[in-house]
């Protein structure tokens, strides 16, 4: 994207594009916009549990993390049905997180509509959720999340 492609827009520094995940002294980071922007504002809400991200100062008023990511770490998920449920749980958690933080003037495609679990496919110590984050522009996007989980 050029400058120009830019205007009107609000952006952020892409934190999983790196070949090691993360941010680090030889990587200034990628530019979001869009729909991808707003897949990554979904993952970072999704798999934080609530109360645990602090550097948000301009949304203080809003609880950000779901219960999802503490289910997992207690051992609540056994199945595909309880995972499906709490996945359930933590989509409306996330969904009213992400609303309460957009602005009348954000763009339609960095506007949050849903996330559905597209499929769930279990390995040994794993769960592999399929998601794909709607926006409001009707674009989306697909993500894949491995979970570790005992089954």
């Amino acid at each position: 994207m050029s400058v120009e492609q830019y205007e009107g827009r609000t952006i952020d520094i892409d934190a999983f594009a790196t070949e090691n995940g993360m941010i680090d002294e030889t990587s200034s980071g990628q530019i979001l916009t869009g729909i991808k922007k707003l897949a990554q504002r979904w993952t970072i809400t999704f798999l934080n549990e609530p109360n645990t991200i602090f550097y948000d100062y301009h949304l203080r008023d809003i609880e950000r993390g779901t219960s999802f990511m503490e289910d997992v770490r207690l051992g609540r998920i056994h199945t595909e049905m309880e995972l499906r449920s709490r996945y359930a749980l933590a989509e409306l958690q996330a969904k009213q997180q992400l609303q309460a933080e957009e602005s009348p003037t954000d763009p339609l495609d960095e506007k949050y509509v849903s996330a559905p679990l597209k499929r769930v496919e279990f390995e040994p110590g794993v769960a592999r959720l399929y998601i794909e984050i709607r926006s409001q522009a009707g674009l989306t996007v697909d993500l894949i999340l491995p979970i570790p989980i005992v089954v």
